[in-house]
């Protein structure tokens, strides 16, 4: 087992604290599963063959799905949006201009949206639906600019973007704040939301999901947790409040500074 960093994918083993059991037992522990992440391993000369992906999903992503009827889409560094079939040889790329910022499945499909806020639903290989749907404020106004980074959360039966706003210059550039909406599919459009009930949201490398503030001992809920992209700089924005914190808690802090060492 290798213990990572929610946010940097970095081990943390050698920073445990000293009080960390030197044997997890999981008849001692309550286990929960939070989300599936998938990553792309390719070693010796198929690592030439593949681009550098950033997040991957599977679907059907429900266990037991048949192996011959999966598909992988993955976001690239450049990001484009990527597909493999089972029994393919090869990824097909999307190449037709279009930049993606995030992708999930929701609903038993898979969703991307690009920087503008525009919503696609994947169909078969890299054929899609797309959306241009609008974004409206709480008052009911619709709201005309947008962040420049969209992430997607799946949290029970809704499907949440979280818009990121940048501020700053050179190397003090990072989060000033995010806007959270839910997707309305009936009325065809992103309506911002000021709660997100008892759950927090964790926006990670490759990944971001909702965790009830249950599992978090009951804290933390209400709240986006994210690292900046160089992982040094961890914050909490308060959805309620619409106000970046400094955490409460460090534990979440533990290995966002050490070496990159996951792959040894």
């Amino acid at each position: 087992m290798r213990i990572l960093s929610l946010f940097s994918r970095r081990r943390i083993a050698h920073l445990l604290p000293n009080t960390f059991p030197k044997v997890l037992d999981s008849r001692r522990f309550r286990m929960v599963e939070i989300c599936r992440q998938y990553t792309l391993d390719a070693r010796g000369s198929a690592a030439d063959l593949l681009p550098p992906f950033v997040k991957a999903v599977m679907h059907p992503d429900s266990v037991g799905s048949d192996l011959g009827q999966r598909s992988v889409y993955s976001l690239d560094e450049f990001a484009r949006l990527g597909c493999w079939n089972y029994g393919d040889d090869n990824w097909s790329l999307d190449d037709g201009g279009y930049s993606y910022s995030d992708i999930a499945v929701y609903e038993g499909k898979v969703w991307v949206v690009d920087h503008a806020g525009k919503l696609s639903q994947m169909h078969t290989s890299l054929e899609h639906r797309s959306f241009s749907l609008p974004f409206y404020q709480t008052d009911g106004r619709r709201r005309k600019c947008h962040g420049s980074s969209k992430h997607l959360a799946v949290s029970g039966d809704d499907l949440y973007l979280a818009d990121r706003f940048f501020g700053g210059y050179g190397d003090g550039f990072q989060t000033a704040f995010f806007i959270v909406y839910r997707l309305d599919q009936r009325r065809g459009r992103w309506e911002e939301v000021r709660s997100l009930g008892n759950s927090a949201f964790f926006i990670c490398n490759r990944d971001s999901f909702v965790v009830s503030a249950r599992e978090l001992g009951g804290r933390g809920a209400n709240c986006i947790y994210h690292a900046e992209n160089q992982y040094s700089k961890f914050d909490v924005y308060d959805v309620a409040t619409q106000r970046l914190r400094w955490p409460d808690k460090s534990d979440f802090l533990i290995g966002l500074s050490c070496s990159d060492d996951a792959g040894r």
